[in-house]
């Protein structure tokens, strides 16, 4: 399957919540590698719980994990994408933002993928 700017530009560590933009979302622990966190729920007296999609083959986020992890030396480059497409992703967003606000018509076309804004 192929992924959009969308998919690519995967979780971000602060975004807006889609149905209030006015409004952060804030991922504090996004950043932090498994290791840290599972000694810091073990300090805690909790139990680390694993998701047991991130060890299989199913999801496109744990293949790509697997071959980072196969490949170290492509890790940067993943990354600089990663980061590149959240960019336009919340580029796209603003303008589109900005285009509904300022409009008093939209009409999409679902079959073929655009919309009529007047």
């Amino acid at each position: 399957k192929s992924s959009r700017v969308e998919g690519l530009a995967c979780m971000r560590a602060e975004s807006r919540w889609p149905s209030f933009p006015e409004t952060s979302l804030v991922r504090p622990l996004l950043d932090w590698n498994k290791e840290s966190l599972v000694r810091v729920c073990e300090e805690g007296g909790y139990e680390w719980v694993e998701d047991p999609t991130n060890s299989g083959d199913v999801y496109h986020r744990s293949r790509v994990r697997k071959v980072i992890s196969q490949n170290p030396h492509i890790k940067p480059g993943v990354i600089g994408l990663i980061d590149t497409c959240g960019l336009v992703k919340d580029k796209i967003r603003d303008i589109v933002s900005k285009v509904f606000s300022s409009s008093g018509y939209v009409r999409i076309n679902r079959t073929y993928g655009y919309a009529y804004v007047d």
